[in-house]
């Protein structure tokens, strides 16, 4: 789409005057049968009127719904009145102009929706005719009085020898309303109303003016032959129009018209102006663009409107600067102060001008602001440069100014003070500073300052923040609370047979939730889970809480009682006594009343301290090292919680240690330290109490231990005889020279000891022999061997084909 500004067309052959006659003359054909019936949404059955409807002075004829056919002539008389609400009349015609609809002076027609909604489908009113192929005629008489709203007057007119609707009534008001299937309507001496009116003409229809200024906004104009004439010093007003499909948009004659935002699509003869007349359009769009004049006289006038915006380096707008638009002859167009905005506008700039001779396009405009020692200034082309014109003044900065608490929209709780808060910064820190006040609309002035605790009244109210400078500058924030009396609300969670319960008086605004767990951090005597309490969804506006935390007794810390528990409260990543916490001891809880103050957060009973205990260490299995190899272990040991324990080593070799403070032991063994170790440690308290424990740490040779084995098992005698001594001998022998845990000897199932026959010898690695010796009594006995070399690995050993077998001695039982 072109602007008309930018694209309207030079001289064309002068038309003659737009008039009646002159369609006529200009060959056009008389208006076709209409294509298609009137729509049936409005009113009821039809009802069937025989004769005229006549509306005479006197009670008012209100139709409601209905459908009336009428045979003759609707006439509303002086002093009648005739309302459709939702009904449709039709005239029964039997010729074109055989019936006409007539408001005779101080006669009134309303012709209405149901609801004065133009937006509610299907409860218009129609006025029209009953074949859609004949026309009637319509006259509103001087005096008379008219209103259409939201409603269709359809199928008047079928001649261009005369109007199809003559307006010569001051007093007519056409308002969200259609008017369609016409061939003219003509506006005589006087300016009816036109609002948010569609004139569909099919292409014939035309709209005359006459000694008229009439104002029509919002309209539409389809398919016209003339979408707007003005003739005989008419003074009409267009705005926001749309004319589509119209062979001329806007004719003139002797007349002024001023149109303003208006769009003409597929208008193919444009604009014709003839005998001095004068169109002045501003910011119209032609799509295509074409100006037709019928004397030098005349004169089309293009223009657009213009914005001037003034901004700061902050890129906010200045306030109450003055803004001063002059034109190429440095005369003062417009004189404009920016007040809060720092907008002003629009103000219209002529752009160019055209008559019969051609033309002229305006030179440039220069836009200037001033405040106090600050300017700018630019010049611009009122026929190429967009809107708005930004300029920049070096001038004072508005505060900035963001709201913290509460949120915009809060409910809050009555007698509950609730922080009020702001974020105020002055970008270029004004001598003075800046001065932050609060205001509601219940409770009048609040305070001052950017943060106030406020307790407000009862009901939804406005809240007015304000920061102001010391130089004019200020900004200000407008937001919504509700404040309530509140109510009660119960949360309950249960944890391995434990029930916890809350009762929250809050605001309807939100809800509460629950969570057990651990809390974070806990503290050192924590007796049970914690209990946590937060705002399950919105923000939650809470007075008190009642907490009821269950306890298990066999549950708590050793050395602390049921009635010394309290109650612990984290929030803020921090830890507190809930202070007037109290123990249920028949119920097995601990109660307590958490005020807003605290917030809410994870709540944890806490036992208190009783008498000291020695501290408690684990028993190890044994441990193992490697020699040259780094060896560490860490040490566990529970005491009463919140105590420090001290570690500490006796009797241990010298390539190991522990740290006192942790219980971690470390070291690193020589070639010399192969072998078991037993260390005896000793944990302690700050209070003296203490434990000691044995530990067993083995040294083996190498990182990848090969097993031992054992070899040349054997019983001596090899066939003993009962109560003989038996001496069962193995040899022990390590490929790492590591020296056993243990040598056994299984017999029968039961595990013996086996002793070494050379305790000087420690060479393992070409053997160390073992012995045991017993008196076995009479019979065969099963031999198994086993040992361990300290680390993953052994060796288990049974006599090849024989096991021990001991025989009776005959000779003994003889003597005896």
């Amino acid at each position: 789409m072109k602007r008309i500004v930018a694209t309207l067309q030079g001289r064309q052959r002068p038309f003659r005057w737009l008039c009646p006659a002159f369609l006529a003359l200009s060959g056009l054909a008389v208006l076709a049968v209409l294509s298609a019936a009137l729509p049936a949404e409005a009113g009821g059955p039809p009802e069937y009127v025989s004769s005229d409807l006549v509306v005479s002075a006197g009670a008012p004829q209100v139709y409601t719904n209905r459908t009336l056919v009428v045979s003759g002539n609707v006439t509303v008389q002086a002093g009648g009145v005739l309302e459709l609400r939702n009904t449709t009349v039709l005239l029964n015609l039997t010729a074109n102009g055989s019936k006409a609809l007539t408001v005779e002076p101080t006669g009134t027609l309303r012709v209405l929706d149901l609801d004065a909604a133009a937006s509610t489908a299907g409860d218009r009113s129609v006025v029209g005719s009953a074949d859609a192929a004949l026309r009637f005629t319509a006259r509103f008489k001087a005096g008379a009085n008219v209103l259409v709203r939201a409603s269709t007057l359809s199928g008047f007119g079928y001649s261009l020898a005369g109007p199809g609707l003559l307006i010569e009534a001051a007093n007519v008001t056409f308002k969200d309303a259609t008017l369609e299937s016409y061939v003219f309507l003509r506006v005589e001496g006087v300016s009816p109303v036109f609002d948010g009116v569609i004139f569909a003409g099919d292409g014939t229809g035309s709209n005359y003016f006459f000694r008229s200024n009439a104002t029509l906004d919002n309209c539409t104009f389809l398919r016209h032959f003339v979408a707007v004439s003005a003739a005989d010093g008419s003074a009409l007003r267009v705005s926001n129009a749309l004319v589509a499909d119209t062979v001329f948009s806007f004719a003139l004659n002797g007349s002024t018209l001023r149109v303003s935002g208006a769009t003409v699509n597929n208008s193919s003869s444009g604009v014709f102006l003839t005998n001095g007349s004068r169109a002045l359009f501003t910011d119209v769009e032609f799509d295509p663009a074409r100006a037709t004049f019928g004397d030098n006289a005349s004169e089309l006038r293009a223009s657009r409107a213009f914005f001037v915006r003034v901004l700061n380096l902050a890129s906010e707008g200045v306030r109450n600067a003055t803004v001063t638009v002059r034109d190429f002859a440095n005369v003062t167009v417009a004189s404009l102060n920016t007040a809060a905005v720092g907008l002003v506008g629009p103000t219209s700039l002529l752009a160019f001008t055209m008559n019969a001779t051609g033309r002229a396009d305006l030179a440039n405009y220069t836009a200037g602001a001033q405040k106090g020692a600050f300017l700018d200034s630019r010049a611009f082309s009122a026929l190429l440069e967009p809107s708005p014109i930004t300029l920049v003044l070096a001038s004072n900065i508005d505060p900035r100014l963001t709201l913290l608490e509460p949120a915009a929209g809060a409910v809050l709780l009555a007698g509950v003070p609730a922080l009020f808060e702001v974020n105020v910064t002055d970008p270029d820190s004004t001598p003075g500073g800046v001065t932050v006040s609060w205001v509601s609309s219940l409770a009048g002035p609040l305070g001052s300052g950017a943060s106030l605790p406020l307790s407000l009244p009862v009901g939804a109210q406005t809240i007015e923040v304000e920061a102001r400078d010391g130089a004019d500058g200020f900004r200000r924030l407008v937001f919504n609370v509700t404040v309530e009396l509140g109510q009660a609300e119960r949360v309950v969670a249960t944890d391995g047979g434990l029930r916890f319960n809350a009762t929250v008086w809050k605001t309807s605004r939100g809800s509460v939730g629950a969570l057990i767990g651990t809390p974070p951090a806990p503290p050192a005597l924590i007796a049970g889970p914690g209990f946590e309490l937060h705002a399950a969804s919105g923000a939650l506006v809470w007075a008190f809480a009642l907490l009821e935390l269950p306890f298990n007794e066999s549950g708590l810390p050793h050395g602390t009682f049921a009635e010394n528990l309290t109650l612990a409260h984290y929030a803020a990543g921090q830890w507190r006594f809930v202070q007037g916490a109290s123990v249920d001891l028949s119920r097995g809880l601990v109660l307590a009343n958490v005020s807003s103050a605290g917030g809410l957060g994870w709540f944890a009973l806490v036992a208190v301290k009783g008498d000291n205990l020695p501290p408690d260490v684990a028993d190890y299995p044994r441990l193992s090292a490697v020699v040259g190899a780094p060896f560490t272990f860490d040490v566990d040991a529970v005491d009463t919680p919140g105590d420090t324990l001290t570690f500490a080593l006796i009797g241990a070799p010298a390539w190991i240690g522990i740290e006192a403070q942790t219980g971690v032991l470390a070291g690193t063994p020589g070639p010399q330290d192969r072998g078991l170790f037993v260390l005896n440690l000793s944990v302690a308290d700050p209070a003296g109490a203490s434990a000691s424990v044995g530990l067993e740490v083995f040294v083996s040779g190498v990182a990848a231990n090969q097993p031992p084995r054992l070899v040349n098992a054997r019983a001596v005698p090899a066939e003993p005889i009962d109560r003989d001594a038996v001496a069962i001998e193995v040899t022990y022998v390590d490929p790492d020279d590591d020296l056993p845990l243990f040598v056994e000897v299984v017999i029968d199932g039961t595990p013996q000891t086996m002793d070494p026959v050379d305790l000087a010898d420690i060479n393992a690695t070409d053997g160390k022999h073992y012995t045991f010796t017993a008196v076995l009594p009479v019979g065969r006995h099963n031999v198994s061997f086993r040992t361990n070399d300290g680390a993953p690995g052994h060796a288990d050993v049974r006599l090849g084909a024989n096991d021990v077998v001991v025989v009776a001695d005959t000779l003994r039982a003889l003597n005896n």
